[in-house]
């Protein structure tokens, strides 16, 4: 399902060790920050307990693709919700916050702007909404990516418990860090 979307926008085999390491903590709510076809979205909502809440936070540039995914996964039994707009504009972070109803997140995926600005600001943004031991998770963390800033947000916050996956021919990555 999840390829016939539109395509991936990450590593396959980043994204199957990602999985890897997410599927033992069966969230109860997942956020995903920019999810374009919303191809990783459904496959990481696969990580989740049934009936969980799943959020995506897009700038719809794909919403016709996002809305199937989202609404494929309502027809799954889960909770899913597709928030449009910029992930850092109060009204999106208000419509999200009001979906959740206090509701920690349980994983948080971030792959929308990738400027050095605006992930730092979702980071700041959405952070306080993790729970103690819940994941973070940032798309595009190779420092060796042509479009991309998100290492050094990655690097400053990543802390002690992180695991990422970068494969140098690809330029990508995926890091994990637990809070």
């Amino acid at each position: 399902w999840a390829r016939r979307l539109g395509g991936l926008a990450q590593v396959e085999s980043e994204m199957v060790q990602a999985y890897g390491i997410i599927k033992g903590m069966k969230p109860e709510v997942f956020v995903e920050i920019g999810s374009l076809f919303g191809a990783s979205l459904y496959i990481y909502a696969g990580v989740c307990m049934p009936g969980a809440t799943v959020i995506s936070v897009d700038i719809g540039q794909e919403e016709m693709a996002l809305r199937k995914s989202v609404s494929k996964l309502h027809d799954e039994g889960f909770d899913s919700h597709f928030v449009k707009g910029r992930s850092d504009a109060v009204e999106t972070i208000q419509a999200v916050t009001g979906i959740l109803r206090e509701s920690p997140i349980d994983l948080l995926h971030i792959d929308g702007d990738h400027s050095e600005e605006v992930v730092r600001r979702d980071y700041d943004n959405y952070r306080p909404m993790v729970r103690t031991g819940g994941a973070i998770m940032f798309h595009d963390i190779s420092d060796n990516h042509p479009h991309a800033d998100v290492h050094r947000v990655w690097k400053e916050v990543r802390g002690d418990m992180f695991k990422e996956f970068v494969y140098p021919r690809k330029n990508i990555g995926i890091g994990i860090m637990w809070v």
